[in-house]
């Protein structure tokens, strides 16, 4: 089997699971407890901190403009098979030809940066690429046999992972409130819970002992009613359908 086709073949398997990356690094972030441990608070450290939040905030608007206005049948959580049934080459597609991975990376950064250890940075980095990678190729293959010549001419000058703003085309589709909620409230939620539990974290290795930040927590139980609320319309009525 050559290089192409076996990360091909891996691309699909990792595809399924792919909402499971950040589970991995539990384990290095066990490894990372006796750094945050000597971590003291400085200015330095509010700023990263306040950095992380950025890359969080501006992954999750990549993945909620991007999800609002792609093409139906496209841009989904689907795990078992590849579905597309459009192409999608305009809005966040224009710049970069994976926007969504693209969210989920800065996403994924900003949660493991919240934590302040440089080498728990550098192995998320990595882990992340050598993971997504796969799935990217076996993404294009999948569109090349869908789209064959209509997405090579869109690859060509589109970049697969880092953006060229240059390039971007406004979305041909109207961006959709009510599609971007329907789809991205679980993401919303995950982030909201995953970067508590990394202040909590941090912060209690720091102390010596459990500590909550008010204003976390707070946020927290107002986020928690709010995805309940968004899942029982989704669940029950079609306020939340197009």
């Amino acid at each position: 089997m050559i290089l192409k086709e076996h990360f091909e073949t891996i691309g699909q398997k990792l595809f399924r699971y792919r909402s499971y990356l950040p589970l991995l690094f539990i384990l290095f972030i066990l490894f990372a407890v006796d750094d945050m441990q000597r971590l003291h608070f400085s200015t330095l450290n509010h700023l990263v901190e306040w950095l992380s939040l950025a890359f969080i905030v501006a992954g999750l608007l990549v993945r909620i403009i991007t999800v609002g206005q792609a093409a139906k049948g496209t841009s989904g959580r689907n795990t078992k098979n590849q579905v597309a049934k459009a192409l999608n080459t305009t809005g966040f597609y224009s710049v970069v030809r994976h926007p969504l991975y693209l969210g989920n990376f800065l996403i994924f950064f900003g949660c493991i940066l919240l934590l302040q250890v440089p080498w728990l940075a550098f192995l998320s980095v990595t882990t992340f690429w050598l993971y997504y990678e796969r799935i990217m190729v076996a993404e294009e293959a999948y569109l090349i046999t869908n789209y064959a010549e209509s997405y090579l001419q869109w690859a060509e000058n589109t970049p697969a992972f880092v953006p060229n703003f240059k390039n971007w085309q406004k979305s041909e589709i109207p961006f959709s409130t009510k599609k971007a909620i329907r789809g991205e409230y679980t993401t919303l939620m995950a982030t909201i819970l995953t970067a508590n539990v990394l202040i909590l974290i941090e912060d209690s290795l720091r102390k010596h002992e459990i500590y909550f930040r008010p204003n976390w927590l707070y946020f927290l139980a107002i986020s928690i009613f709010v995805y309940l609320v968004i899942r029982l319309l989704k669940k029950k009525t079609s306020l939340l359908t197009n």
